[in-house]
């Protein structure tokens, strides 16, 4: 795989033990560009071999990053290596994560250089304790939040930084056990452009 150093698209990318089908495969492919989705990330050591996939320097503006279904409890510290090593290009308008164990998210969720950014769709990351803040991207259109278990610290309510989200069309939750209200009326007063609110199994 590494040797296609010409190839430009590829939607689907899995992770394997072996040689030849480990991250680093995708180091070389510096013209990928468009949409990928890369399976089975536990099979990442730690973050310099996430690294090694240079995300950050490929046109990938469509990313979705997928761990295995584990119930294992000391995956947390690992987790959030591999995923602080996938950092991706500036121009990303859209990011997936599903099944992820780390507790927090990483560094550069939170940077403003990703003004790009539009959409953020979290499945199943149960160990989370809280989302990434995400008040500073003024072109945000959609927030999907599905299964984070953890008690957001003493918070049952969705952060007041939704309201800084003067973009957003449509927020999906779904399975938030701990989630009882959204954030104060004021702020979901400010949410101008809000289309679609779906709430299903929260308490």
């Amino acid at each position: 795989m590494g040797r296609l150093t010409c190839l430009q698209t590829l939607p689907f990318f899995g992770v394997g033990r072996d040689e030849g089908y480990r991250i680093k495969e995708l180091g070389p492919l510096k013209n990928l560009r468009g949409e990928i989705g890369i399976y089975n990330l536990g099979y990442v050591k730690d973050e310099e071999e996430a690294k090694s996939a240079k995300l950050k320097e490929k046109g990938i503006f469509k990313l979705g990053l997928y761990w295995g279904y584990s119930i294992a409890v000391d995956r947390f510290d690992k987790d959030e290596k591999v995923l602080e090593g996938l950092q991706p290009h500036p121009n990303l308008k859209s990011l997936r994560i599903k099944f992820y164990g780390g507790k927090k998210f990483p560094s550069w969720v939170g940077l403003s250089l990703y003004h790009n950014l539009i959409q953020i769709y979290l499945n199943r990351c149960t160990e989370c304790e809280e989302v990434p803040t995400l008040g500073h991207l003024p072109s945000f259109r959609v927030l999907e939040i599905f299964g984070i278990w953890k008690e957001f610290g003493e918070m049952v309510a969705l952060p007041e930084w939704l309201g800084n989200l003067s973009s957003l069309q449509e927020l999906y939750i779904v399975d938030c056990k701990n989630l009882v209200h959204l954030p104060t009326e004021e702020t979901m007063q400010r949410l101008t452009e809000l289309k679609t609110v779906m709430i299903y199994v929260c308490p």
